[in-house]
């Protein structure tokens, strides 16, 4: 089997259809100066990077998501996605682009694996040790439900490897 390499932005160009991969990032992780808790306490931390892998749905239809999603929760499917917040998308559903730089949208649909937390010089970082000073995550309100459908937009440079699985091929993409 074949692992043929070929950049983000030229295969999304090419394939707008909807699939499933796998996905390696890096990603700076969202830290308080002061502990979340009692904002008393500073964050010793600097950088750290989460290194995770995620399986997502590319150019995926968010409001259909969203409405089969309500449907298994036995809720009204009303549900109408607004227009972007920041950026357009380009070169198909999948790319953003925002004052000149581009951003992998994707659903997230499980994460694969162990995440790891390193420091700047890629020293293992304790997960206990910077939860204290992140920020409480806030699920979306608009959806309804219950078990929310994960959008999540990745930067480019944050990006390290997309496996994309076929029948005949794995397809190694590349920022």
């Amino acid at each position: 089997m074949t692992m043929p390499t070929m950049t983000m932005t030229s295969f999304f160009a090419m394939n707008q259809s909807k699939m499933n991969a796998t996905l390696a990032t890096k990603t700076l992780v969202k830290m308080n100066k002061k502990d979340v808790a009692t904002k008393q306490i500073p964050n010793p931390h600097g950088n750290v990077y989460k290194i995770q892998r995620v399986h997502v749905e590319l150019n995926g239809d968010y409001e259909l998501n969203v409405n089969q999603s309500r449907a298994v929760e036995e809720k009204e499917q009303d549900f109408t996605k607004g227009d972007l917040k920041w950026g357009r998308h380009a070169y198909g559903k999948a790319i953003i682009e925002n004052d000149g730089k581009l951003y992998l949208q994707t659903t997230e649909l499980g994460k694969v694996g162990k995440v790891e937390y390193v420091d700047e010089n890629g020293n293992p970082v304790d997960y206990e040790s910077i939860k204290p000073f992140m920020p409480v995550y806030k699920p979306s309100a608009k959806q309804g439900l219950e078990d929310e459908v994960k959008i999540r937009t990745f930067k480019y440079e944050s990006v390290l490897e997309i496996i994309i699985k076929t029948d005949t091929l794995v397809l190694k993409l590349v920022p």
